[in-house]
């Protein structure tokens, strides 16, 4: 059995990084030009029946969430693979 740092890296292979232990969600967040999507209710591989998404375009929060995602990368551990 695969632990879920390298379930993880079995849905994405590209270099992958996690935070730490107690910061994981059922929620996701994807940025791409001025729009940020918000989903809550997401797992690995999985959708639950009660899941929302927001999708917000705005140039100034998509450029914030970057720049958190920014942060987040550069103190989290890489997985290895």
């Amino acid at each position: 059995m695969l632990d879920k740092n390298q379930e993880f890296v079995e849905y994405f292979p590209a270099e992958s990084r996690v935070l730490p232990k107690g910061f994981s969600t059922h929620s996701a967040i994807d940025t791409f030009g001025d729009y940020t999507v918000i989903l809550s209710g997401v797992g690995l591989g999985q959708i639950e029946e009660n899941t929302s998404v927001t999708v917000i375009l705005n140039p100034g929060i998509a450029d914030a969430f970057r720049t958190w995602w920014q942060f987040m990368w550069s103190v989290s551990k890489a997985i290895k693979k």
